[in-house]
């Protein structure tokens, strides 16, 4: 699930948990795209708990799609993640994508 619980100026806030549809990441992407056209490049926070992946073949076919348009629609991205994996994976990735602050938090489970 992907629920967008904030959105003004700059600031856009999210969580998602579990498997992520299609239709959650077109309208978070289009979310995202629109946000970024009024206030320029955004902050996003997001809030992981219990992320298990992609519910089927057409929600990764949409995050590949979309996910490379990111890093010119956003200046810093903060994850608060209760996965090491993700964490680690969101470091790496903050070092290989440039123009964008990445911070990846872990946390622990509750």
């Amino acid at each position: 699930m992907l629920t967008i619980t904030y959105r003004v100026g700059r600031d856009f806030r999210y969580r998602v948990s579990g498997r992520l549809t299609a239709a959650e990441l077109r309208a978070y992407y289009r979310a995202v795209a629109e946000q970024s056209r009024r206030f320029g490049r955004l902050d996003l926070t997001v809030r992981v708990t219990g992320f298990r992946g992609y519910a089927g073949a057409r929600a990764l076919v949409v995050f590949l799609t979309h996910e490379w348009r990111l890093p010119g629609r956003v200046r810093s991205y903060v994850a608060y993640a209760d996965q090491r994996w993700f964490v680690r994976l969101l470091r790496v990735a903050g070092a290989v994508v440039p123009g964008v602050r990445v911070r990846a938090i872990y946390e622990q489970p509750r």
